[in-house]
């Protein structure tokens, strides 16, 4: 075997063009992980709002029907991550820090439930508004 006397050489234009790809690789990285962050918040978002407008959509309802009259809603609930919260007149939920609150038409209301996961129910005893499990 004859071995040439040749030496290799990675030449300008190679290492410009190599160096070019991995700038776009990277800026292609960076715009990837920004646009899944922001897909993480506005699902957290959208999680914590739906929970809220269900609770406050299930004591409003209860609150303008008559006497003894019964809602029901299912709620999907990470216990983990979520927190609920009364305030006057405001039911504010929290789900991996994103923040939600919706507005209650009264705050003439009792809440039983320690665990806000499956089927919740709403109802009216005496002008009140008792939730409650199914």
């Amino acid at each position: 075997m004859v071995f040439l006397n040749s030496k290799g050489q990675v030449s300008m234009e190679f290492m410009i063009a190599i160096l070019i790809v991995i700038v776009f690789f990277v800026y292609g990285v960076t715009l990837y992980n920004d646009k899944t962050q922001f897909n993480v918040v506005a699902s957290n978002k959208w999680l914590s709002q739906d929970t809220a407008f269900k609770i406050s959509r299930g004591i409003n309802n209860a609150y303008l029907l008559d006497e003894n009259s019964l809602i029901t809603d299912n709620i999907v609930w990470d216990k983990n991550a979520q927190g609920v919260a009364f305030g006057a007149r405001t039911v504010q939920v929290t789900y991996r820090r994103s923040y939600a609150d919706a507005t209650l038409a009264t705050n003439n209301f009792v809440s039983n439930i320690t665990d806000w996961n499956g089927t919740i129910v709403f109802r009216k005893i005496n002008g009140a508004v008792v939730i409650g499990y199914s």
